[in-house]
């Protein structure tokens, strides 16, 4: 509540932008408002990336979209309320990527895997912390050998195509609209043990990001 509190009062303005990389930045502050701080800057830089990423419309709010056009207070209200209702039925294990998949392996309990790796391309730029190709292929093979259900979703590139070739791929046409308007393509690995319907199989989506 302390949080919807802090969003019911946001304010969408270029120095309360900066006002919030400031706490964020400090280590000072209350894990609430460097929460909030985190939240805020999510929803209003590009793409929603929190280091490296500028503000949504640009400093003189010049821009197609607007600081604010993904921070919809209502709805995002609504959903917190909604993670808040169910929270007894999610864990945070803040585990390497490896590590986890070796420690769900171990359930005896139905659980089926999304996996969402960096960017291959461009990780660098987007990601605190992202991977080389050492590490993608690590990934790969770790899901590979999984006995539960799996599926994920990457960047379209030749890399990730060689890495996953045995499996099945479906490839997902992008319209990325926020700032500057570019196409991009995204591809969706299944494992054997998914059904997926005979549409999807046999050919592209296309999809606004």
């Amino acid at each position: 509540e302390e949080l919807i509190k802090l969003i019911e009062k946001a304010v969408f303005t270029v120095d309360e932008w900066r006002r919030q990389k400031l706490i964020f930045s400090e280590n000072d502050v209350s894990v609430l408002h460097r929460g909030f701080a985190f939240f805020y800057l999510n929803r209003t830089n590009r793409s929603g990336i929190i280091h490296k990423a500028g503000l949504i419309g640009g400093l003189k709010q010049d821009g197609n979209y607007k600081m604010d056009c993904r921070f919809n207070k209502d709805s995002l209200i609504k959903k917190i309320r909604l993670i808040s209702k169910y929270r007894h039925k999610i864990q945070l294990y803040n585990l390497d990527a490896l590590a986890f998949m070796s420690e769900i392996e171990k359930r005896d309990y139905d659980v089926f895997v999304y996996a969402d790796p960096p960017y291959y391309n461009k990780g660098a730029s987007l990601y605190t912390s992202f991977y080389n190709h050492d590490d993608h292929a690590s990934v790969a093979e770790k899901l590979k050998s999984l006995t539960k259900p799996w599926m994920l979703t990457y960047d379209n590139t030749p890399e990730i195509n060689s890495l996953y070739q045995d499996c099945r791929q479906v490839y997902f046409n992008l319209n990325y609209s926020l700032q500057t308007k570019r196409k991009g393509q995204e591809v969706l690995v299944m494992c054997d043990a998914l059904r997926a319907p005979e549409s999807v199989l046999r050919s592209n989506i296309s999809l606004v990001a």
